[in-house]
């Protein structure tokens, strides 16, 4: 037998541990005794050598001495040949097959059971049972304790080099980020040994990426793994597995032992495969720090906290990902979308790597189930299904509005213009100056629309998103105002975290509720109040994306908010003229008007001075009636809607619109 033969040689020794027990008068029971024929005849085929093969580029990727190999070998062979199996079993005091005890893995290995290496090289703290190669399964007498191999190694050692079905829905796909320098300065602190790379990554920041980023500069092979798929609260950490495609950002902790398992399950692996470890979500394995710093592989920890220094003694590189740039991007949707020329509908859209890789496979298998070309309006309508997971993001199917939608005053319309062109061309702005994102503030926009009920704020912050091919994340900060101390500034960060793992506009309703002028402090609860508006403040300059407020005083908001947008703009109340054009956009929408009695916009305008959300509730009503009797709209049908909607309002309809002259209604 040659040195590498290690099964072989382990064969041998138990061989010849029977034959030393038979001589000193031990009777072998007839089916060890058969058992011991078959391994003496099984041992030299060509079969057992290929496995013998496989054992040894296992030791080798493990960097096993030769003392460990002894004992990892004597533990295997009960995994590899059911006849060591049955005879261990019996010499272990069993009358089944089983895995050996520790004496005789000793035994086997050349080493006394009294000896001090042998005690090294399994004791709880020996680097074959801290990282489960060897695991003692049975409880008793030390080395009467059954010894096995870690089933992963099992595995390998019978051919199967996939991953364990335990990890395999925590794999995710990395898209790597390049022209980075940050990315190649953790390149060559690993090459210089550094145990562990720490990557912050805020949400939508191109953390994942810049993982990928690294390994490719190594020229490694990662496997990585997405840790908040692990389901929370389960009691098995690696065989509960969430099913979601995309990161759910879940940083809850594992519990220790869960942490533990999941961390030596995938450093296992990784040295199995000769892979750099990337783990995502890395924050749930916290109480695991020591086993991933130890790691005899390059690790890159990716997580949504900062590291923090209670976690390890050993400090890594740590380092803060930031969203990806406009050319970080434009590669990224290019790498994506292959062949499809680029334009700006889609480049505009605020992805991760991770986000836009999903979109341009999904693009993909629609063209090939259905032949329909990539689009930049596909592009967009799968990247909006990917925010589907906010209950405030509107349902699909909803006729996207445009800026013809809104019967504004020039100056208005002309300001929406400027909020969707500076959303537009945000990134081109970024590229080319550094006038924004210094002094921990962020890279977004803010805008205030301030008006009556009714006057279009909310439609026109539709317009905006739609403009920017955006969903509208709607808040009614009514809402989230809570009485408890504290609870606010809890619910505002969830709906900015929410917002900022979105591609969409986040719209705050009933912003009054909040942003009113900052009163002097005459008790806790001012001071708390003031609190949460201050806080506010620094949240919205720190997101970077496009938030836009709306409220029906602007005489409630106060300098130091005002100074914070970057427009303020105001819906008045429509004068006659524009409610004239606002009933004629209404009314030009519906298909069918009475020709007998026909809607006179210019008499409702005149008589009527109601707020265009009303005089489309009325127009609407009016369809309804209509509809309902067969019949086309009528002025009659609006007369009527008109005085329910003045009841609903707690107003009285004008005399004048009841009595405007007109065709009898059919």
């Amino acid at each position: 037998m040659t040195p590498s033969q290690h099964l072989r040689t382990a064969a041998g020794r138990l061989i010849l541990a029977c034959e030393r027990r038979i001589e000193a008068g031990w009777q072998a029971p007839a089916d060890t005794a058969a058992a011991l024929q078959i391994l003496a005849a099984d041992v030299t085929h060509d079969d057992f050598a290929a496995v013998d093969a496989r054992f040894k580029s296992i030791a080798a990727a493990l960097e096993l001495s030769d003392q460990e190999i002894r004992i990892v070998a004597a533990t295997a062979l009960a995994e590899v040949h059911l006849g060591a199996a049955t005879i261990m079993g019996t010499l272990g005091g069993s009358q089944e097959a089983d895995t050996p005890t520790m004496a005789l893995v000793l035994e086997l290995a050349g080493l006394p059971s009294t000896s001090e290496q042998g005690w090294d090289l399994l004791a709880p703290t020996s680097h074959l049972v801290r990282t489960k190669i060897v695991q003692l399964v049975s409880s008793g007498i030390l080395l009467a304790r059954r010894a096995r191999i870690h089933p992963t190694i099992t595995r390998r050692i019978h051919g199967d080099e996939s991953i364990s079905a335990a990890l395999q829905g925590l794999l995710t796909r990395l898209y790597p980020v390049v022209d980075e320098p940050e990315i190649t300065r953790c390149a060559t602190a690993i090459r210089n040994d550094i145990p562990l790379i720490w990557i912050h990554s805020p949400v939508g920041a191109a953390g994942a990426g810049w993982a990928g980023g690294i390994c490719s500069e190594l020229g490694a092979i990662p496997l990585a793994v997405d840790l908040s798929r692990i389901a929370s609260g389960s009691q098995d950490a690696i065989n509960n597995v969430a099913t979601d495609l995309m990161p759910s950002h879940d940083e809850s902790p594992l519990s220790p032992a869960q942490a533990r398992d999941v961390v030596d399950e995938l450093v296992l692996e990784a040295r199995l495969d000769g892979s750099a470890l990337v783990v995502l979500s890395a924050g749930r394995v916290a109480s695991a720090m020591d086993a991933l710093v130890a790691a005899p592989i390059p690790v890159i920890a990716v997580a949504g906290v900062p590291w923090n220094p209670h976690w390890h003694a050993e400090v890594p590189l740590a380092v803060t990902a930031r969203r990806l740039t406009t050319a970080q991007r434009q590669s990224s949707w290019q790498a994506a979308l292959g062949a499809y020329e680029l334009d700006r509908q889609i480049t505009v859209l605020r992805m991760t790597p991770e986000q836009i890789g999903t979109v341009g496979r999904a693009a993909d298998r629609i063209t090939r189930a259905t032949g329909e070309p990539v689009t930049a309006s596909m592009v967009t309508r799968i990247a909006h299904s990917l925010s589907t997971k906010a209950p405030s993001v509107p349902a699909a199917g909803r006729t996207p509005a445009t800026l013809s939608d809104l019967v504004l005053p020039d100056h208005a319309l002309q300001e929406i213009e400027r909020l969707i062109g500076w959303g537009r061309y945000r990134d081109d702005v970024l590229a080319s100056s550094q006038l924004q994102g210094k002094g921990g503030k962020g890279t977004g926009i803010a805008a205030l629309f301030s008006g009556g009920p009714g006057t279009g704020k909310t439609l026109a912050a539709h317009v905006v998103a739609d403009a920017l091919g955006m969903e509208l994340m709607q808040v009614d900060l009514s809402s989230i105002v809570d009485k408890y101390i504290g609870e606010t500034e809890k619910n505002l960060e969830k709906v900015f975290s929410a917002a900022e793992s979105m591609n969409c506009v986040l719209f705050f309703d009933e912003a009054d509720s909040l942003f009113g002028s900052r009163s002097a402090v005459n008790d806790s609860r001012d001071r708390y109040a003031n609190q949460e508006v201050a806080y506010l403040l620094q949240r919205i300059e720190a997101f970077d994306g496009i938030t836009v407020m709306a409220t029906n005083l602007r005489g409630n908001i106060d300098t130091a908010f005002a100074r914070r947008l970057h427009f303020m703009i105001h819906f008045p109340d429509p004068d006659e003229p524009t409610r004239l054009r606002l009933w004629q956009h209404h009314l030009d929408q519906v298909d069918l008007l009475s020709e007998t009695d026909p809607p006179q916009p210019d008499v409702l305008a005149s008589a009527l001075e109601i707020a265009g959300g009303d005089i489309r509730n009325i127009v609407l009503a009016g369809a309804y009636d209509a509809v309902s009797t067969a019949e086309p709209l009528s002025m009659s049908h609006l007369v009527t809607a008109a005085s329910r909607e003045f009841t609903k309002l707690g107003r009285r309809v004008p005399a004048e619109a009841l009595a405007a002259p007109r065709t009898p209604h059919k």
